[in-house]
């Protein structure tokens, strides 16, 4: 009986038993690490195609974040005719933009991405700037297809006029 044990310990049993056990770790590791890998490029694609499909060209998203402008009033209506957008808390000193609504009117606001605060605004009425004394939209985003939107529900969305 002692030789038995003597003979397993000694032997390849546990060097194939260790091998095995290596094997299927690094096959773990690489498959998920490889499924990961294609989940982020699969999500990141499908946030851009939703994105252009709203009009937001893929370059113009990365420093969204820190763009500043005005906030419209609640229940403030998009109108590409008007000279200020349909924000009427949005006007022009020269070339500057400044907020009507704040006492500070070079106070301008920043959109709220993460939580819920900014999540009835028209992006189209924020994103604003003075040229020439004049607002004018941005160039952050360009004609809004809406192709992944046919149904009558759709009719809230940012690019339904």
């Amino acid at each position: 009986f002692s030789s038995r044990r003597r003979h397993t310990r000694c032997s390849g049993v546990s060097w194939a038993r260790r091998c095995v056990q290596e094997t299927a770790m690094k096959v773990m590791v690489f498959s998920y690490l490889q499924n990961g890998i294609i989940e982020t490029f699969g999500a990141l694609l499908t946030y851009f195609v939703i994105m252009q499909d709203f009009g937001f060209r893929p370059g113009k998203l990365f420093y969204l974040v820190t763009e500043q402008g005005v906030v419209p009033p609640q229940g403030s209506v998009y109108d590409s005719e008007s000279s200020d957008f349909g924000n009427s808390h949005a006007k022009c000193a020269g070339d500057q933009l400044i907020n009507t609504s704040k006492s500070n009117p070079n106070d301008l606001d920043v959109i709220d991405w993460l939580f819920t605060l900014h999540k009835d605004v028209d992006l189209r009425m924020f994103f604003l700037e003075c040229r020439d004394g004049q607002l004018i939209s941005k160039d952050l985003y360009g004609q809004c297809s809406c192709l992944l939107y046919t149904s009558d529900a759709a009719d809230d969305l940012l690019c339904v006029d």
